[in-house]
């Protein structure tokens, strides 16, 4: 391969060229041949790719479509002519998220021109889509920086792991004090209605689980997917609301059976409908903020996002506490 820069995230460092190739009026006996007497050469044979005289790829016929076939079949009368193909700049997590959607080994990559470059390979495959789950767990653990490769933040001494991971479990320090005088203010509610303190937990919890959920997904989708953001939106929120609905109306049995207390059952169940609602909100709109100013979206994971639906969860709740009970 000609010397080519590529960005960092691009496919075009991890193409095998050596994969098997045929013309359209090849027979099936004669591909069959030749992937014999060359086997030490390729460095993939999940698919043959049939090629014209340009080199263009104009279909693909695996392995296993390629033993069952008849010998004096022609290669074109057995290729599939359905062919996803890629290009060397595309980002490795886009070409992932092809090769999952289409149920595909191996992704074919073609110059600009059209003809096959080679391939990016399985094993690509698998370390990026390892890469990407090491990655989330760094970001929602709250790391701020992603100085280097994955594996060198892993294997990083105590001191800089210390910088990378403090920023924001000071900003959660910051909002759990930030809560605990938010709670202070509302204690003429929680001495009205003390029942009210036993469901704080859950209120806060569901909320984080509603918003971890939601904005793991979206930011993969962000940098896997070409989606249809209006749609992914609207479709998200409907889900919300449906789950907001379900898990209000189970609160509100519980809280009825076990306070007796209409008036605490609706407020906590209430709280929950809208606790949930804005979980999805703020999930989705943090990745969107990050993105249109041009930050890694995932930065928004983890801490940061859960203080903010935290103090909100706390603030909603006791709000309309205050409502019902002043």
């Amino acid at each position: 391969m000609p010397t080519q820069h590529f960005p960092t995230k691009a496919i075009g460092h991890n193409v095998l060229e050596q994969v098997p190739t045929g013309r359209p009026e090849m027979t099936v006996e004669a591909m069959r041949k030749e992937l014999l007497a060359r086997a030490d050469e390729w460095d993939a044979v999940n698919y043959i790719y049939v090629l014209d005289s340009k080199k263009k790829p104009l279909g693909v016929i695996s392995i296993k479509e390629l033993l069952r076939a008849k010998p004096r079949k022609k290669l074109k009368d057995v290729m599939c002519e359905k062919l996803i193909v890629v290009h060397p700049y595309t980002t490795k997590e886009r070409a992932v998220a092809l090769a999952i959607r289409h149920d595909l080994k191996q992704m074919p990559v073609v110059r600009k021109g059209g003809a096959l470059m080679g391939v990016f390979g399985s094993d690509d495959v698998i370390d990026t889509l390892h890469g990407s789950h090491v990655e989330d767990i760094i970001y929602y653990s709250g790391i701020t920086s992603a100085e280097g490769h994955i594996r060198e933040i892993l294997k990083a001494r105590v001191g800089k792991l210390v910088r990378m991971r403090l920023p924001w479990l000071l900003v959660g320090l910051a909002g759990g004090i930030v809560a605990t005088f938010i709670i202070s203010y509302f204690e003429g509610a929680l001495e009205e209605l003390i029942a009210l303190a036993f469901f704080i937990p859950v209120i806060v919890y569901m909320g984080d689980a509603v918003g971890h959920q939601t904005q793991l997904i979206f930011i993969r989708s962000l940098g896997n997917e070409e989606i249809n953001l209006k749609t992914y939106i609207l479709r998200e929120i409907g889900v919300d609301f449906v789950i907001g609905i379900v898990l209000a109306l189970g609160l509100i049995l519980f809280a009825q059976l076990w306070l007796g207390s209409p008036i605490a059952a609706t407020i906590i169940g209430l709280t929950m409908f809208i606790n949930i609602f804005k979980a999805g909100v703020i999930a989705l709109g943090i990745p969107l903020l990050l993105q249109k100013l041009k930050k890694d979206p995932a930065l928004g994971a983890g801490p940061f996002t859960t203080t903010v639906q935290d103090l909100l969860s706390i603030v909603i709740y006791f709000a309309i506490a205050t409502a019902f009970l002043g």
